[in-house]
């Protein structure tokens, strides 16, 4: 039994490798036709969550455990290329909230659609019930090793990026 757990240890820490690679993202950004950084990449994910149209910035940072000021400075330069807008927030005149512009929501349907490719390309020769047997031991992987407030199965199960970013 413990041998299993040392090759699943083994795998997990080289598909962390392969999905963090450096080149992986450029090939990534470069078929979507998007010059961006994967921490800027990710703020714009967050804002484009179903939880998270409109966001303060510290609860970006608290989503991706990161410092406020590494936050600060990746909005800024987000904000100055026009994918997201900072809005006073109505009940804090000292806060602001950050939202997705359309300039950003097109720049995830891009990346989406470059990711997607990617991963096709990558999985070519999988049979549809190896696919199916991935997603589904993910799922339980994920929900499992993650708490409850951080990774809601409804999302896992039910958010259809396809229908989101109109591609089938």
């Amino acid at each position: 039994m413990e041998k299993d757990l040392d090759q699943l240890e083994q795998s997990l820490s080289l598909l962390h490798r392969a999905l963090s690679r450096q080149r992986r993202w450029e090939e990534i950004i470069l078929q979507a036709g998007v010059n961006l950084d994967r921490t800027s990449a990710v703020i714009l994910h967050v804002l484009d969550g179903p939880d998270s149209k409109v966001c303060k910035l510290h609860q970006i940072a608290d989503k991706l455990s990161l410092e406020a000021a590494a936050v600060t400075r990746k909005t800024q330069l987000l904000t100055d290329a026009g994918y997201i807008v900072k809005e006073a927030d109505d009940k804090d005149g000292r806060a602001f909230n950050l939202r997705l512009t359309p300039k950003g929501s097109a720049i995830i349907k891009r990346l989406y659609l470059a990711k997607r490719e990617h991963l096709k390309s990558t999985m070519s020769g999988w049979k549809p019930e190896e696919r199916k047997q991935l997603v589904k031991l993910l799922n339980k992987f994920a929900v499992d090793l993650s708490p409850a407030r951080e990774i809601p199965t409804k999302n896992l199960n039910n958010r259809n990026k396809e229908e989101k970013y109109g591609q089938k």
